[in-house]
């Protein structure tokens, strides 16, 4: 019998799953202009960062439906990337799940604060992150600005989340 929470699973990515992780994410990039845009060669150099969320596993008919990346910036600061559900999916907890796994990983590896660059701040407030002044960010987490289609008028708004008191 298949039951609503077989049919998501959650779990790190193998090398096959790279190309839905790259449509995905070059969906919201391209098309909706919500993520910056990867190129396959960085998704593979970071594919062991990311969690995914897939469907129907118990019924071996897997399908990719979220991605999120947890990039460590220091020995104490971390960054939540990447984070896409398909559309269809959404208002089911994927997200959420997502975000809860790269914190625990997070956590685990002794970071201290997660931080996210988002337009959906309100997804992210509800999970208990808090605004954080952009200026606070480490240095090195604007090199990536560049690729950015609205690097001249940045929309995202900085959070972060203590991982110390979880």
């Amino acid at each position: 019998m298949v039951t609503p929470d077989s049919f998501f699973e959650y779990k790190k990515p193998r090398v096959d799953h790279l190309e839905e992780i790259y449509q995905l994410i070059d969906y919201y990039a391209s098309v909706r202009q919500e993520l910056l845009p990867r190129t396959k060669d960085n998704l593979y150099q970071r594919l062991r960062d990311f969690w995914i969320a897939t469907l129907c596993p118990s019924l071996n008919l897997e399908r990719l439906v979220g991605c999120i990346s947890l990039h460590l910036w220091s020995k104490s600061i971390c960054e939540l990337k990447s984070l896409a559900v398909f559309e269809e999916y959404h208002s089911r907890g994927i997200g959420r799940e997502l975000v809860q796994r790269a914190l625990s990983e997070a956590k685990k590896l002794g970071q201290k604060k997660a931080f996210v660059l988002t337009r959906k701040s309100a997804f992210f407030k509800k999970l208990g992150f808090q605004e954080l002044e952009k200026a606070l960010l480490p240095y090195k987490v604007w090199n990536e600005c560049i690729f950015c289609p609205k690097l001249r008028e940045c929309d995202e708004v900085a959070l972060a989340f203590d991982l110390t008191e979880r």
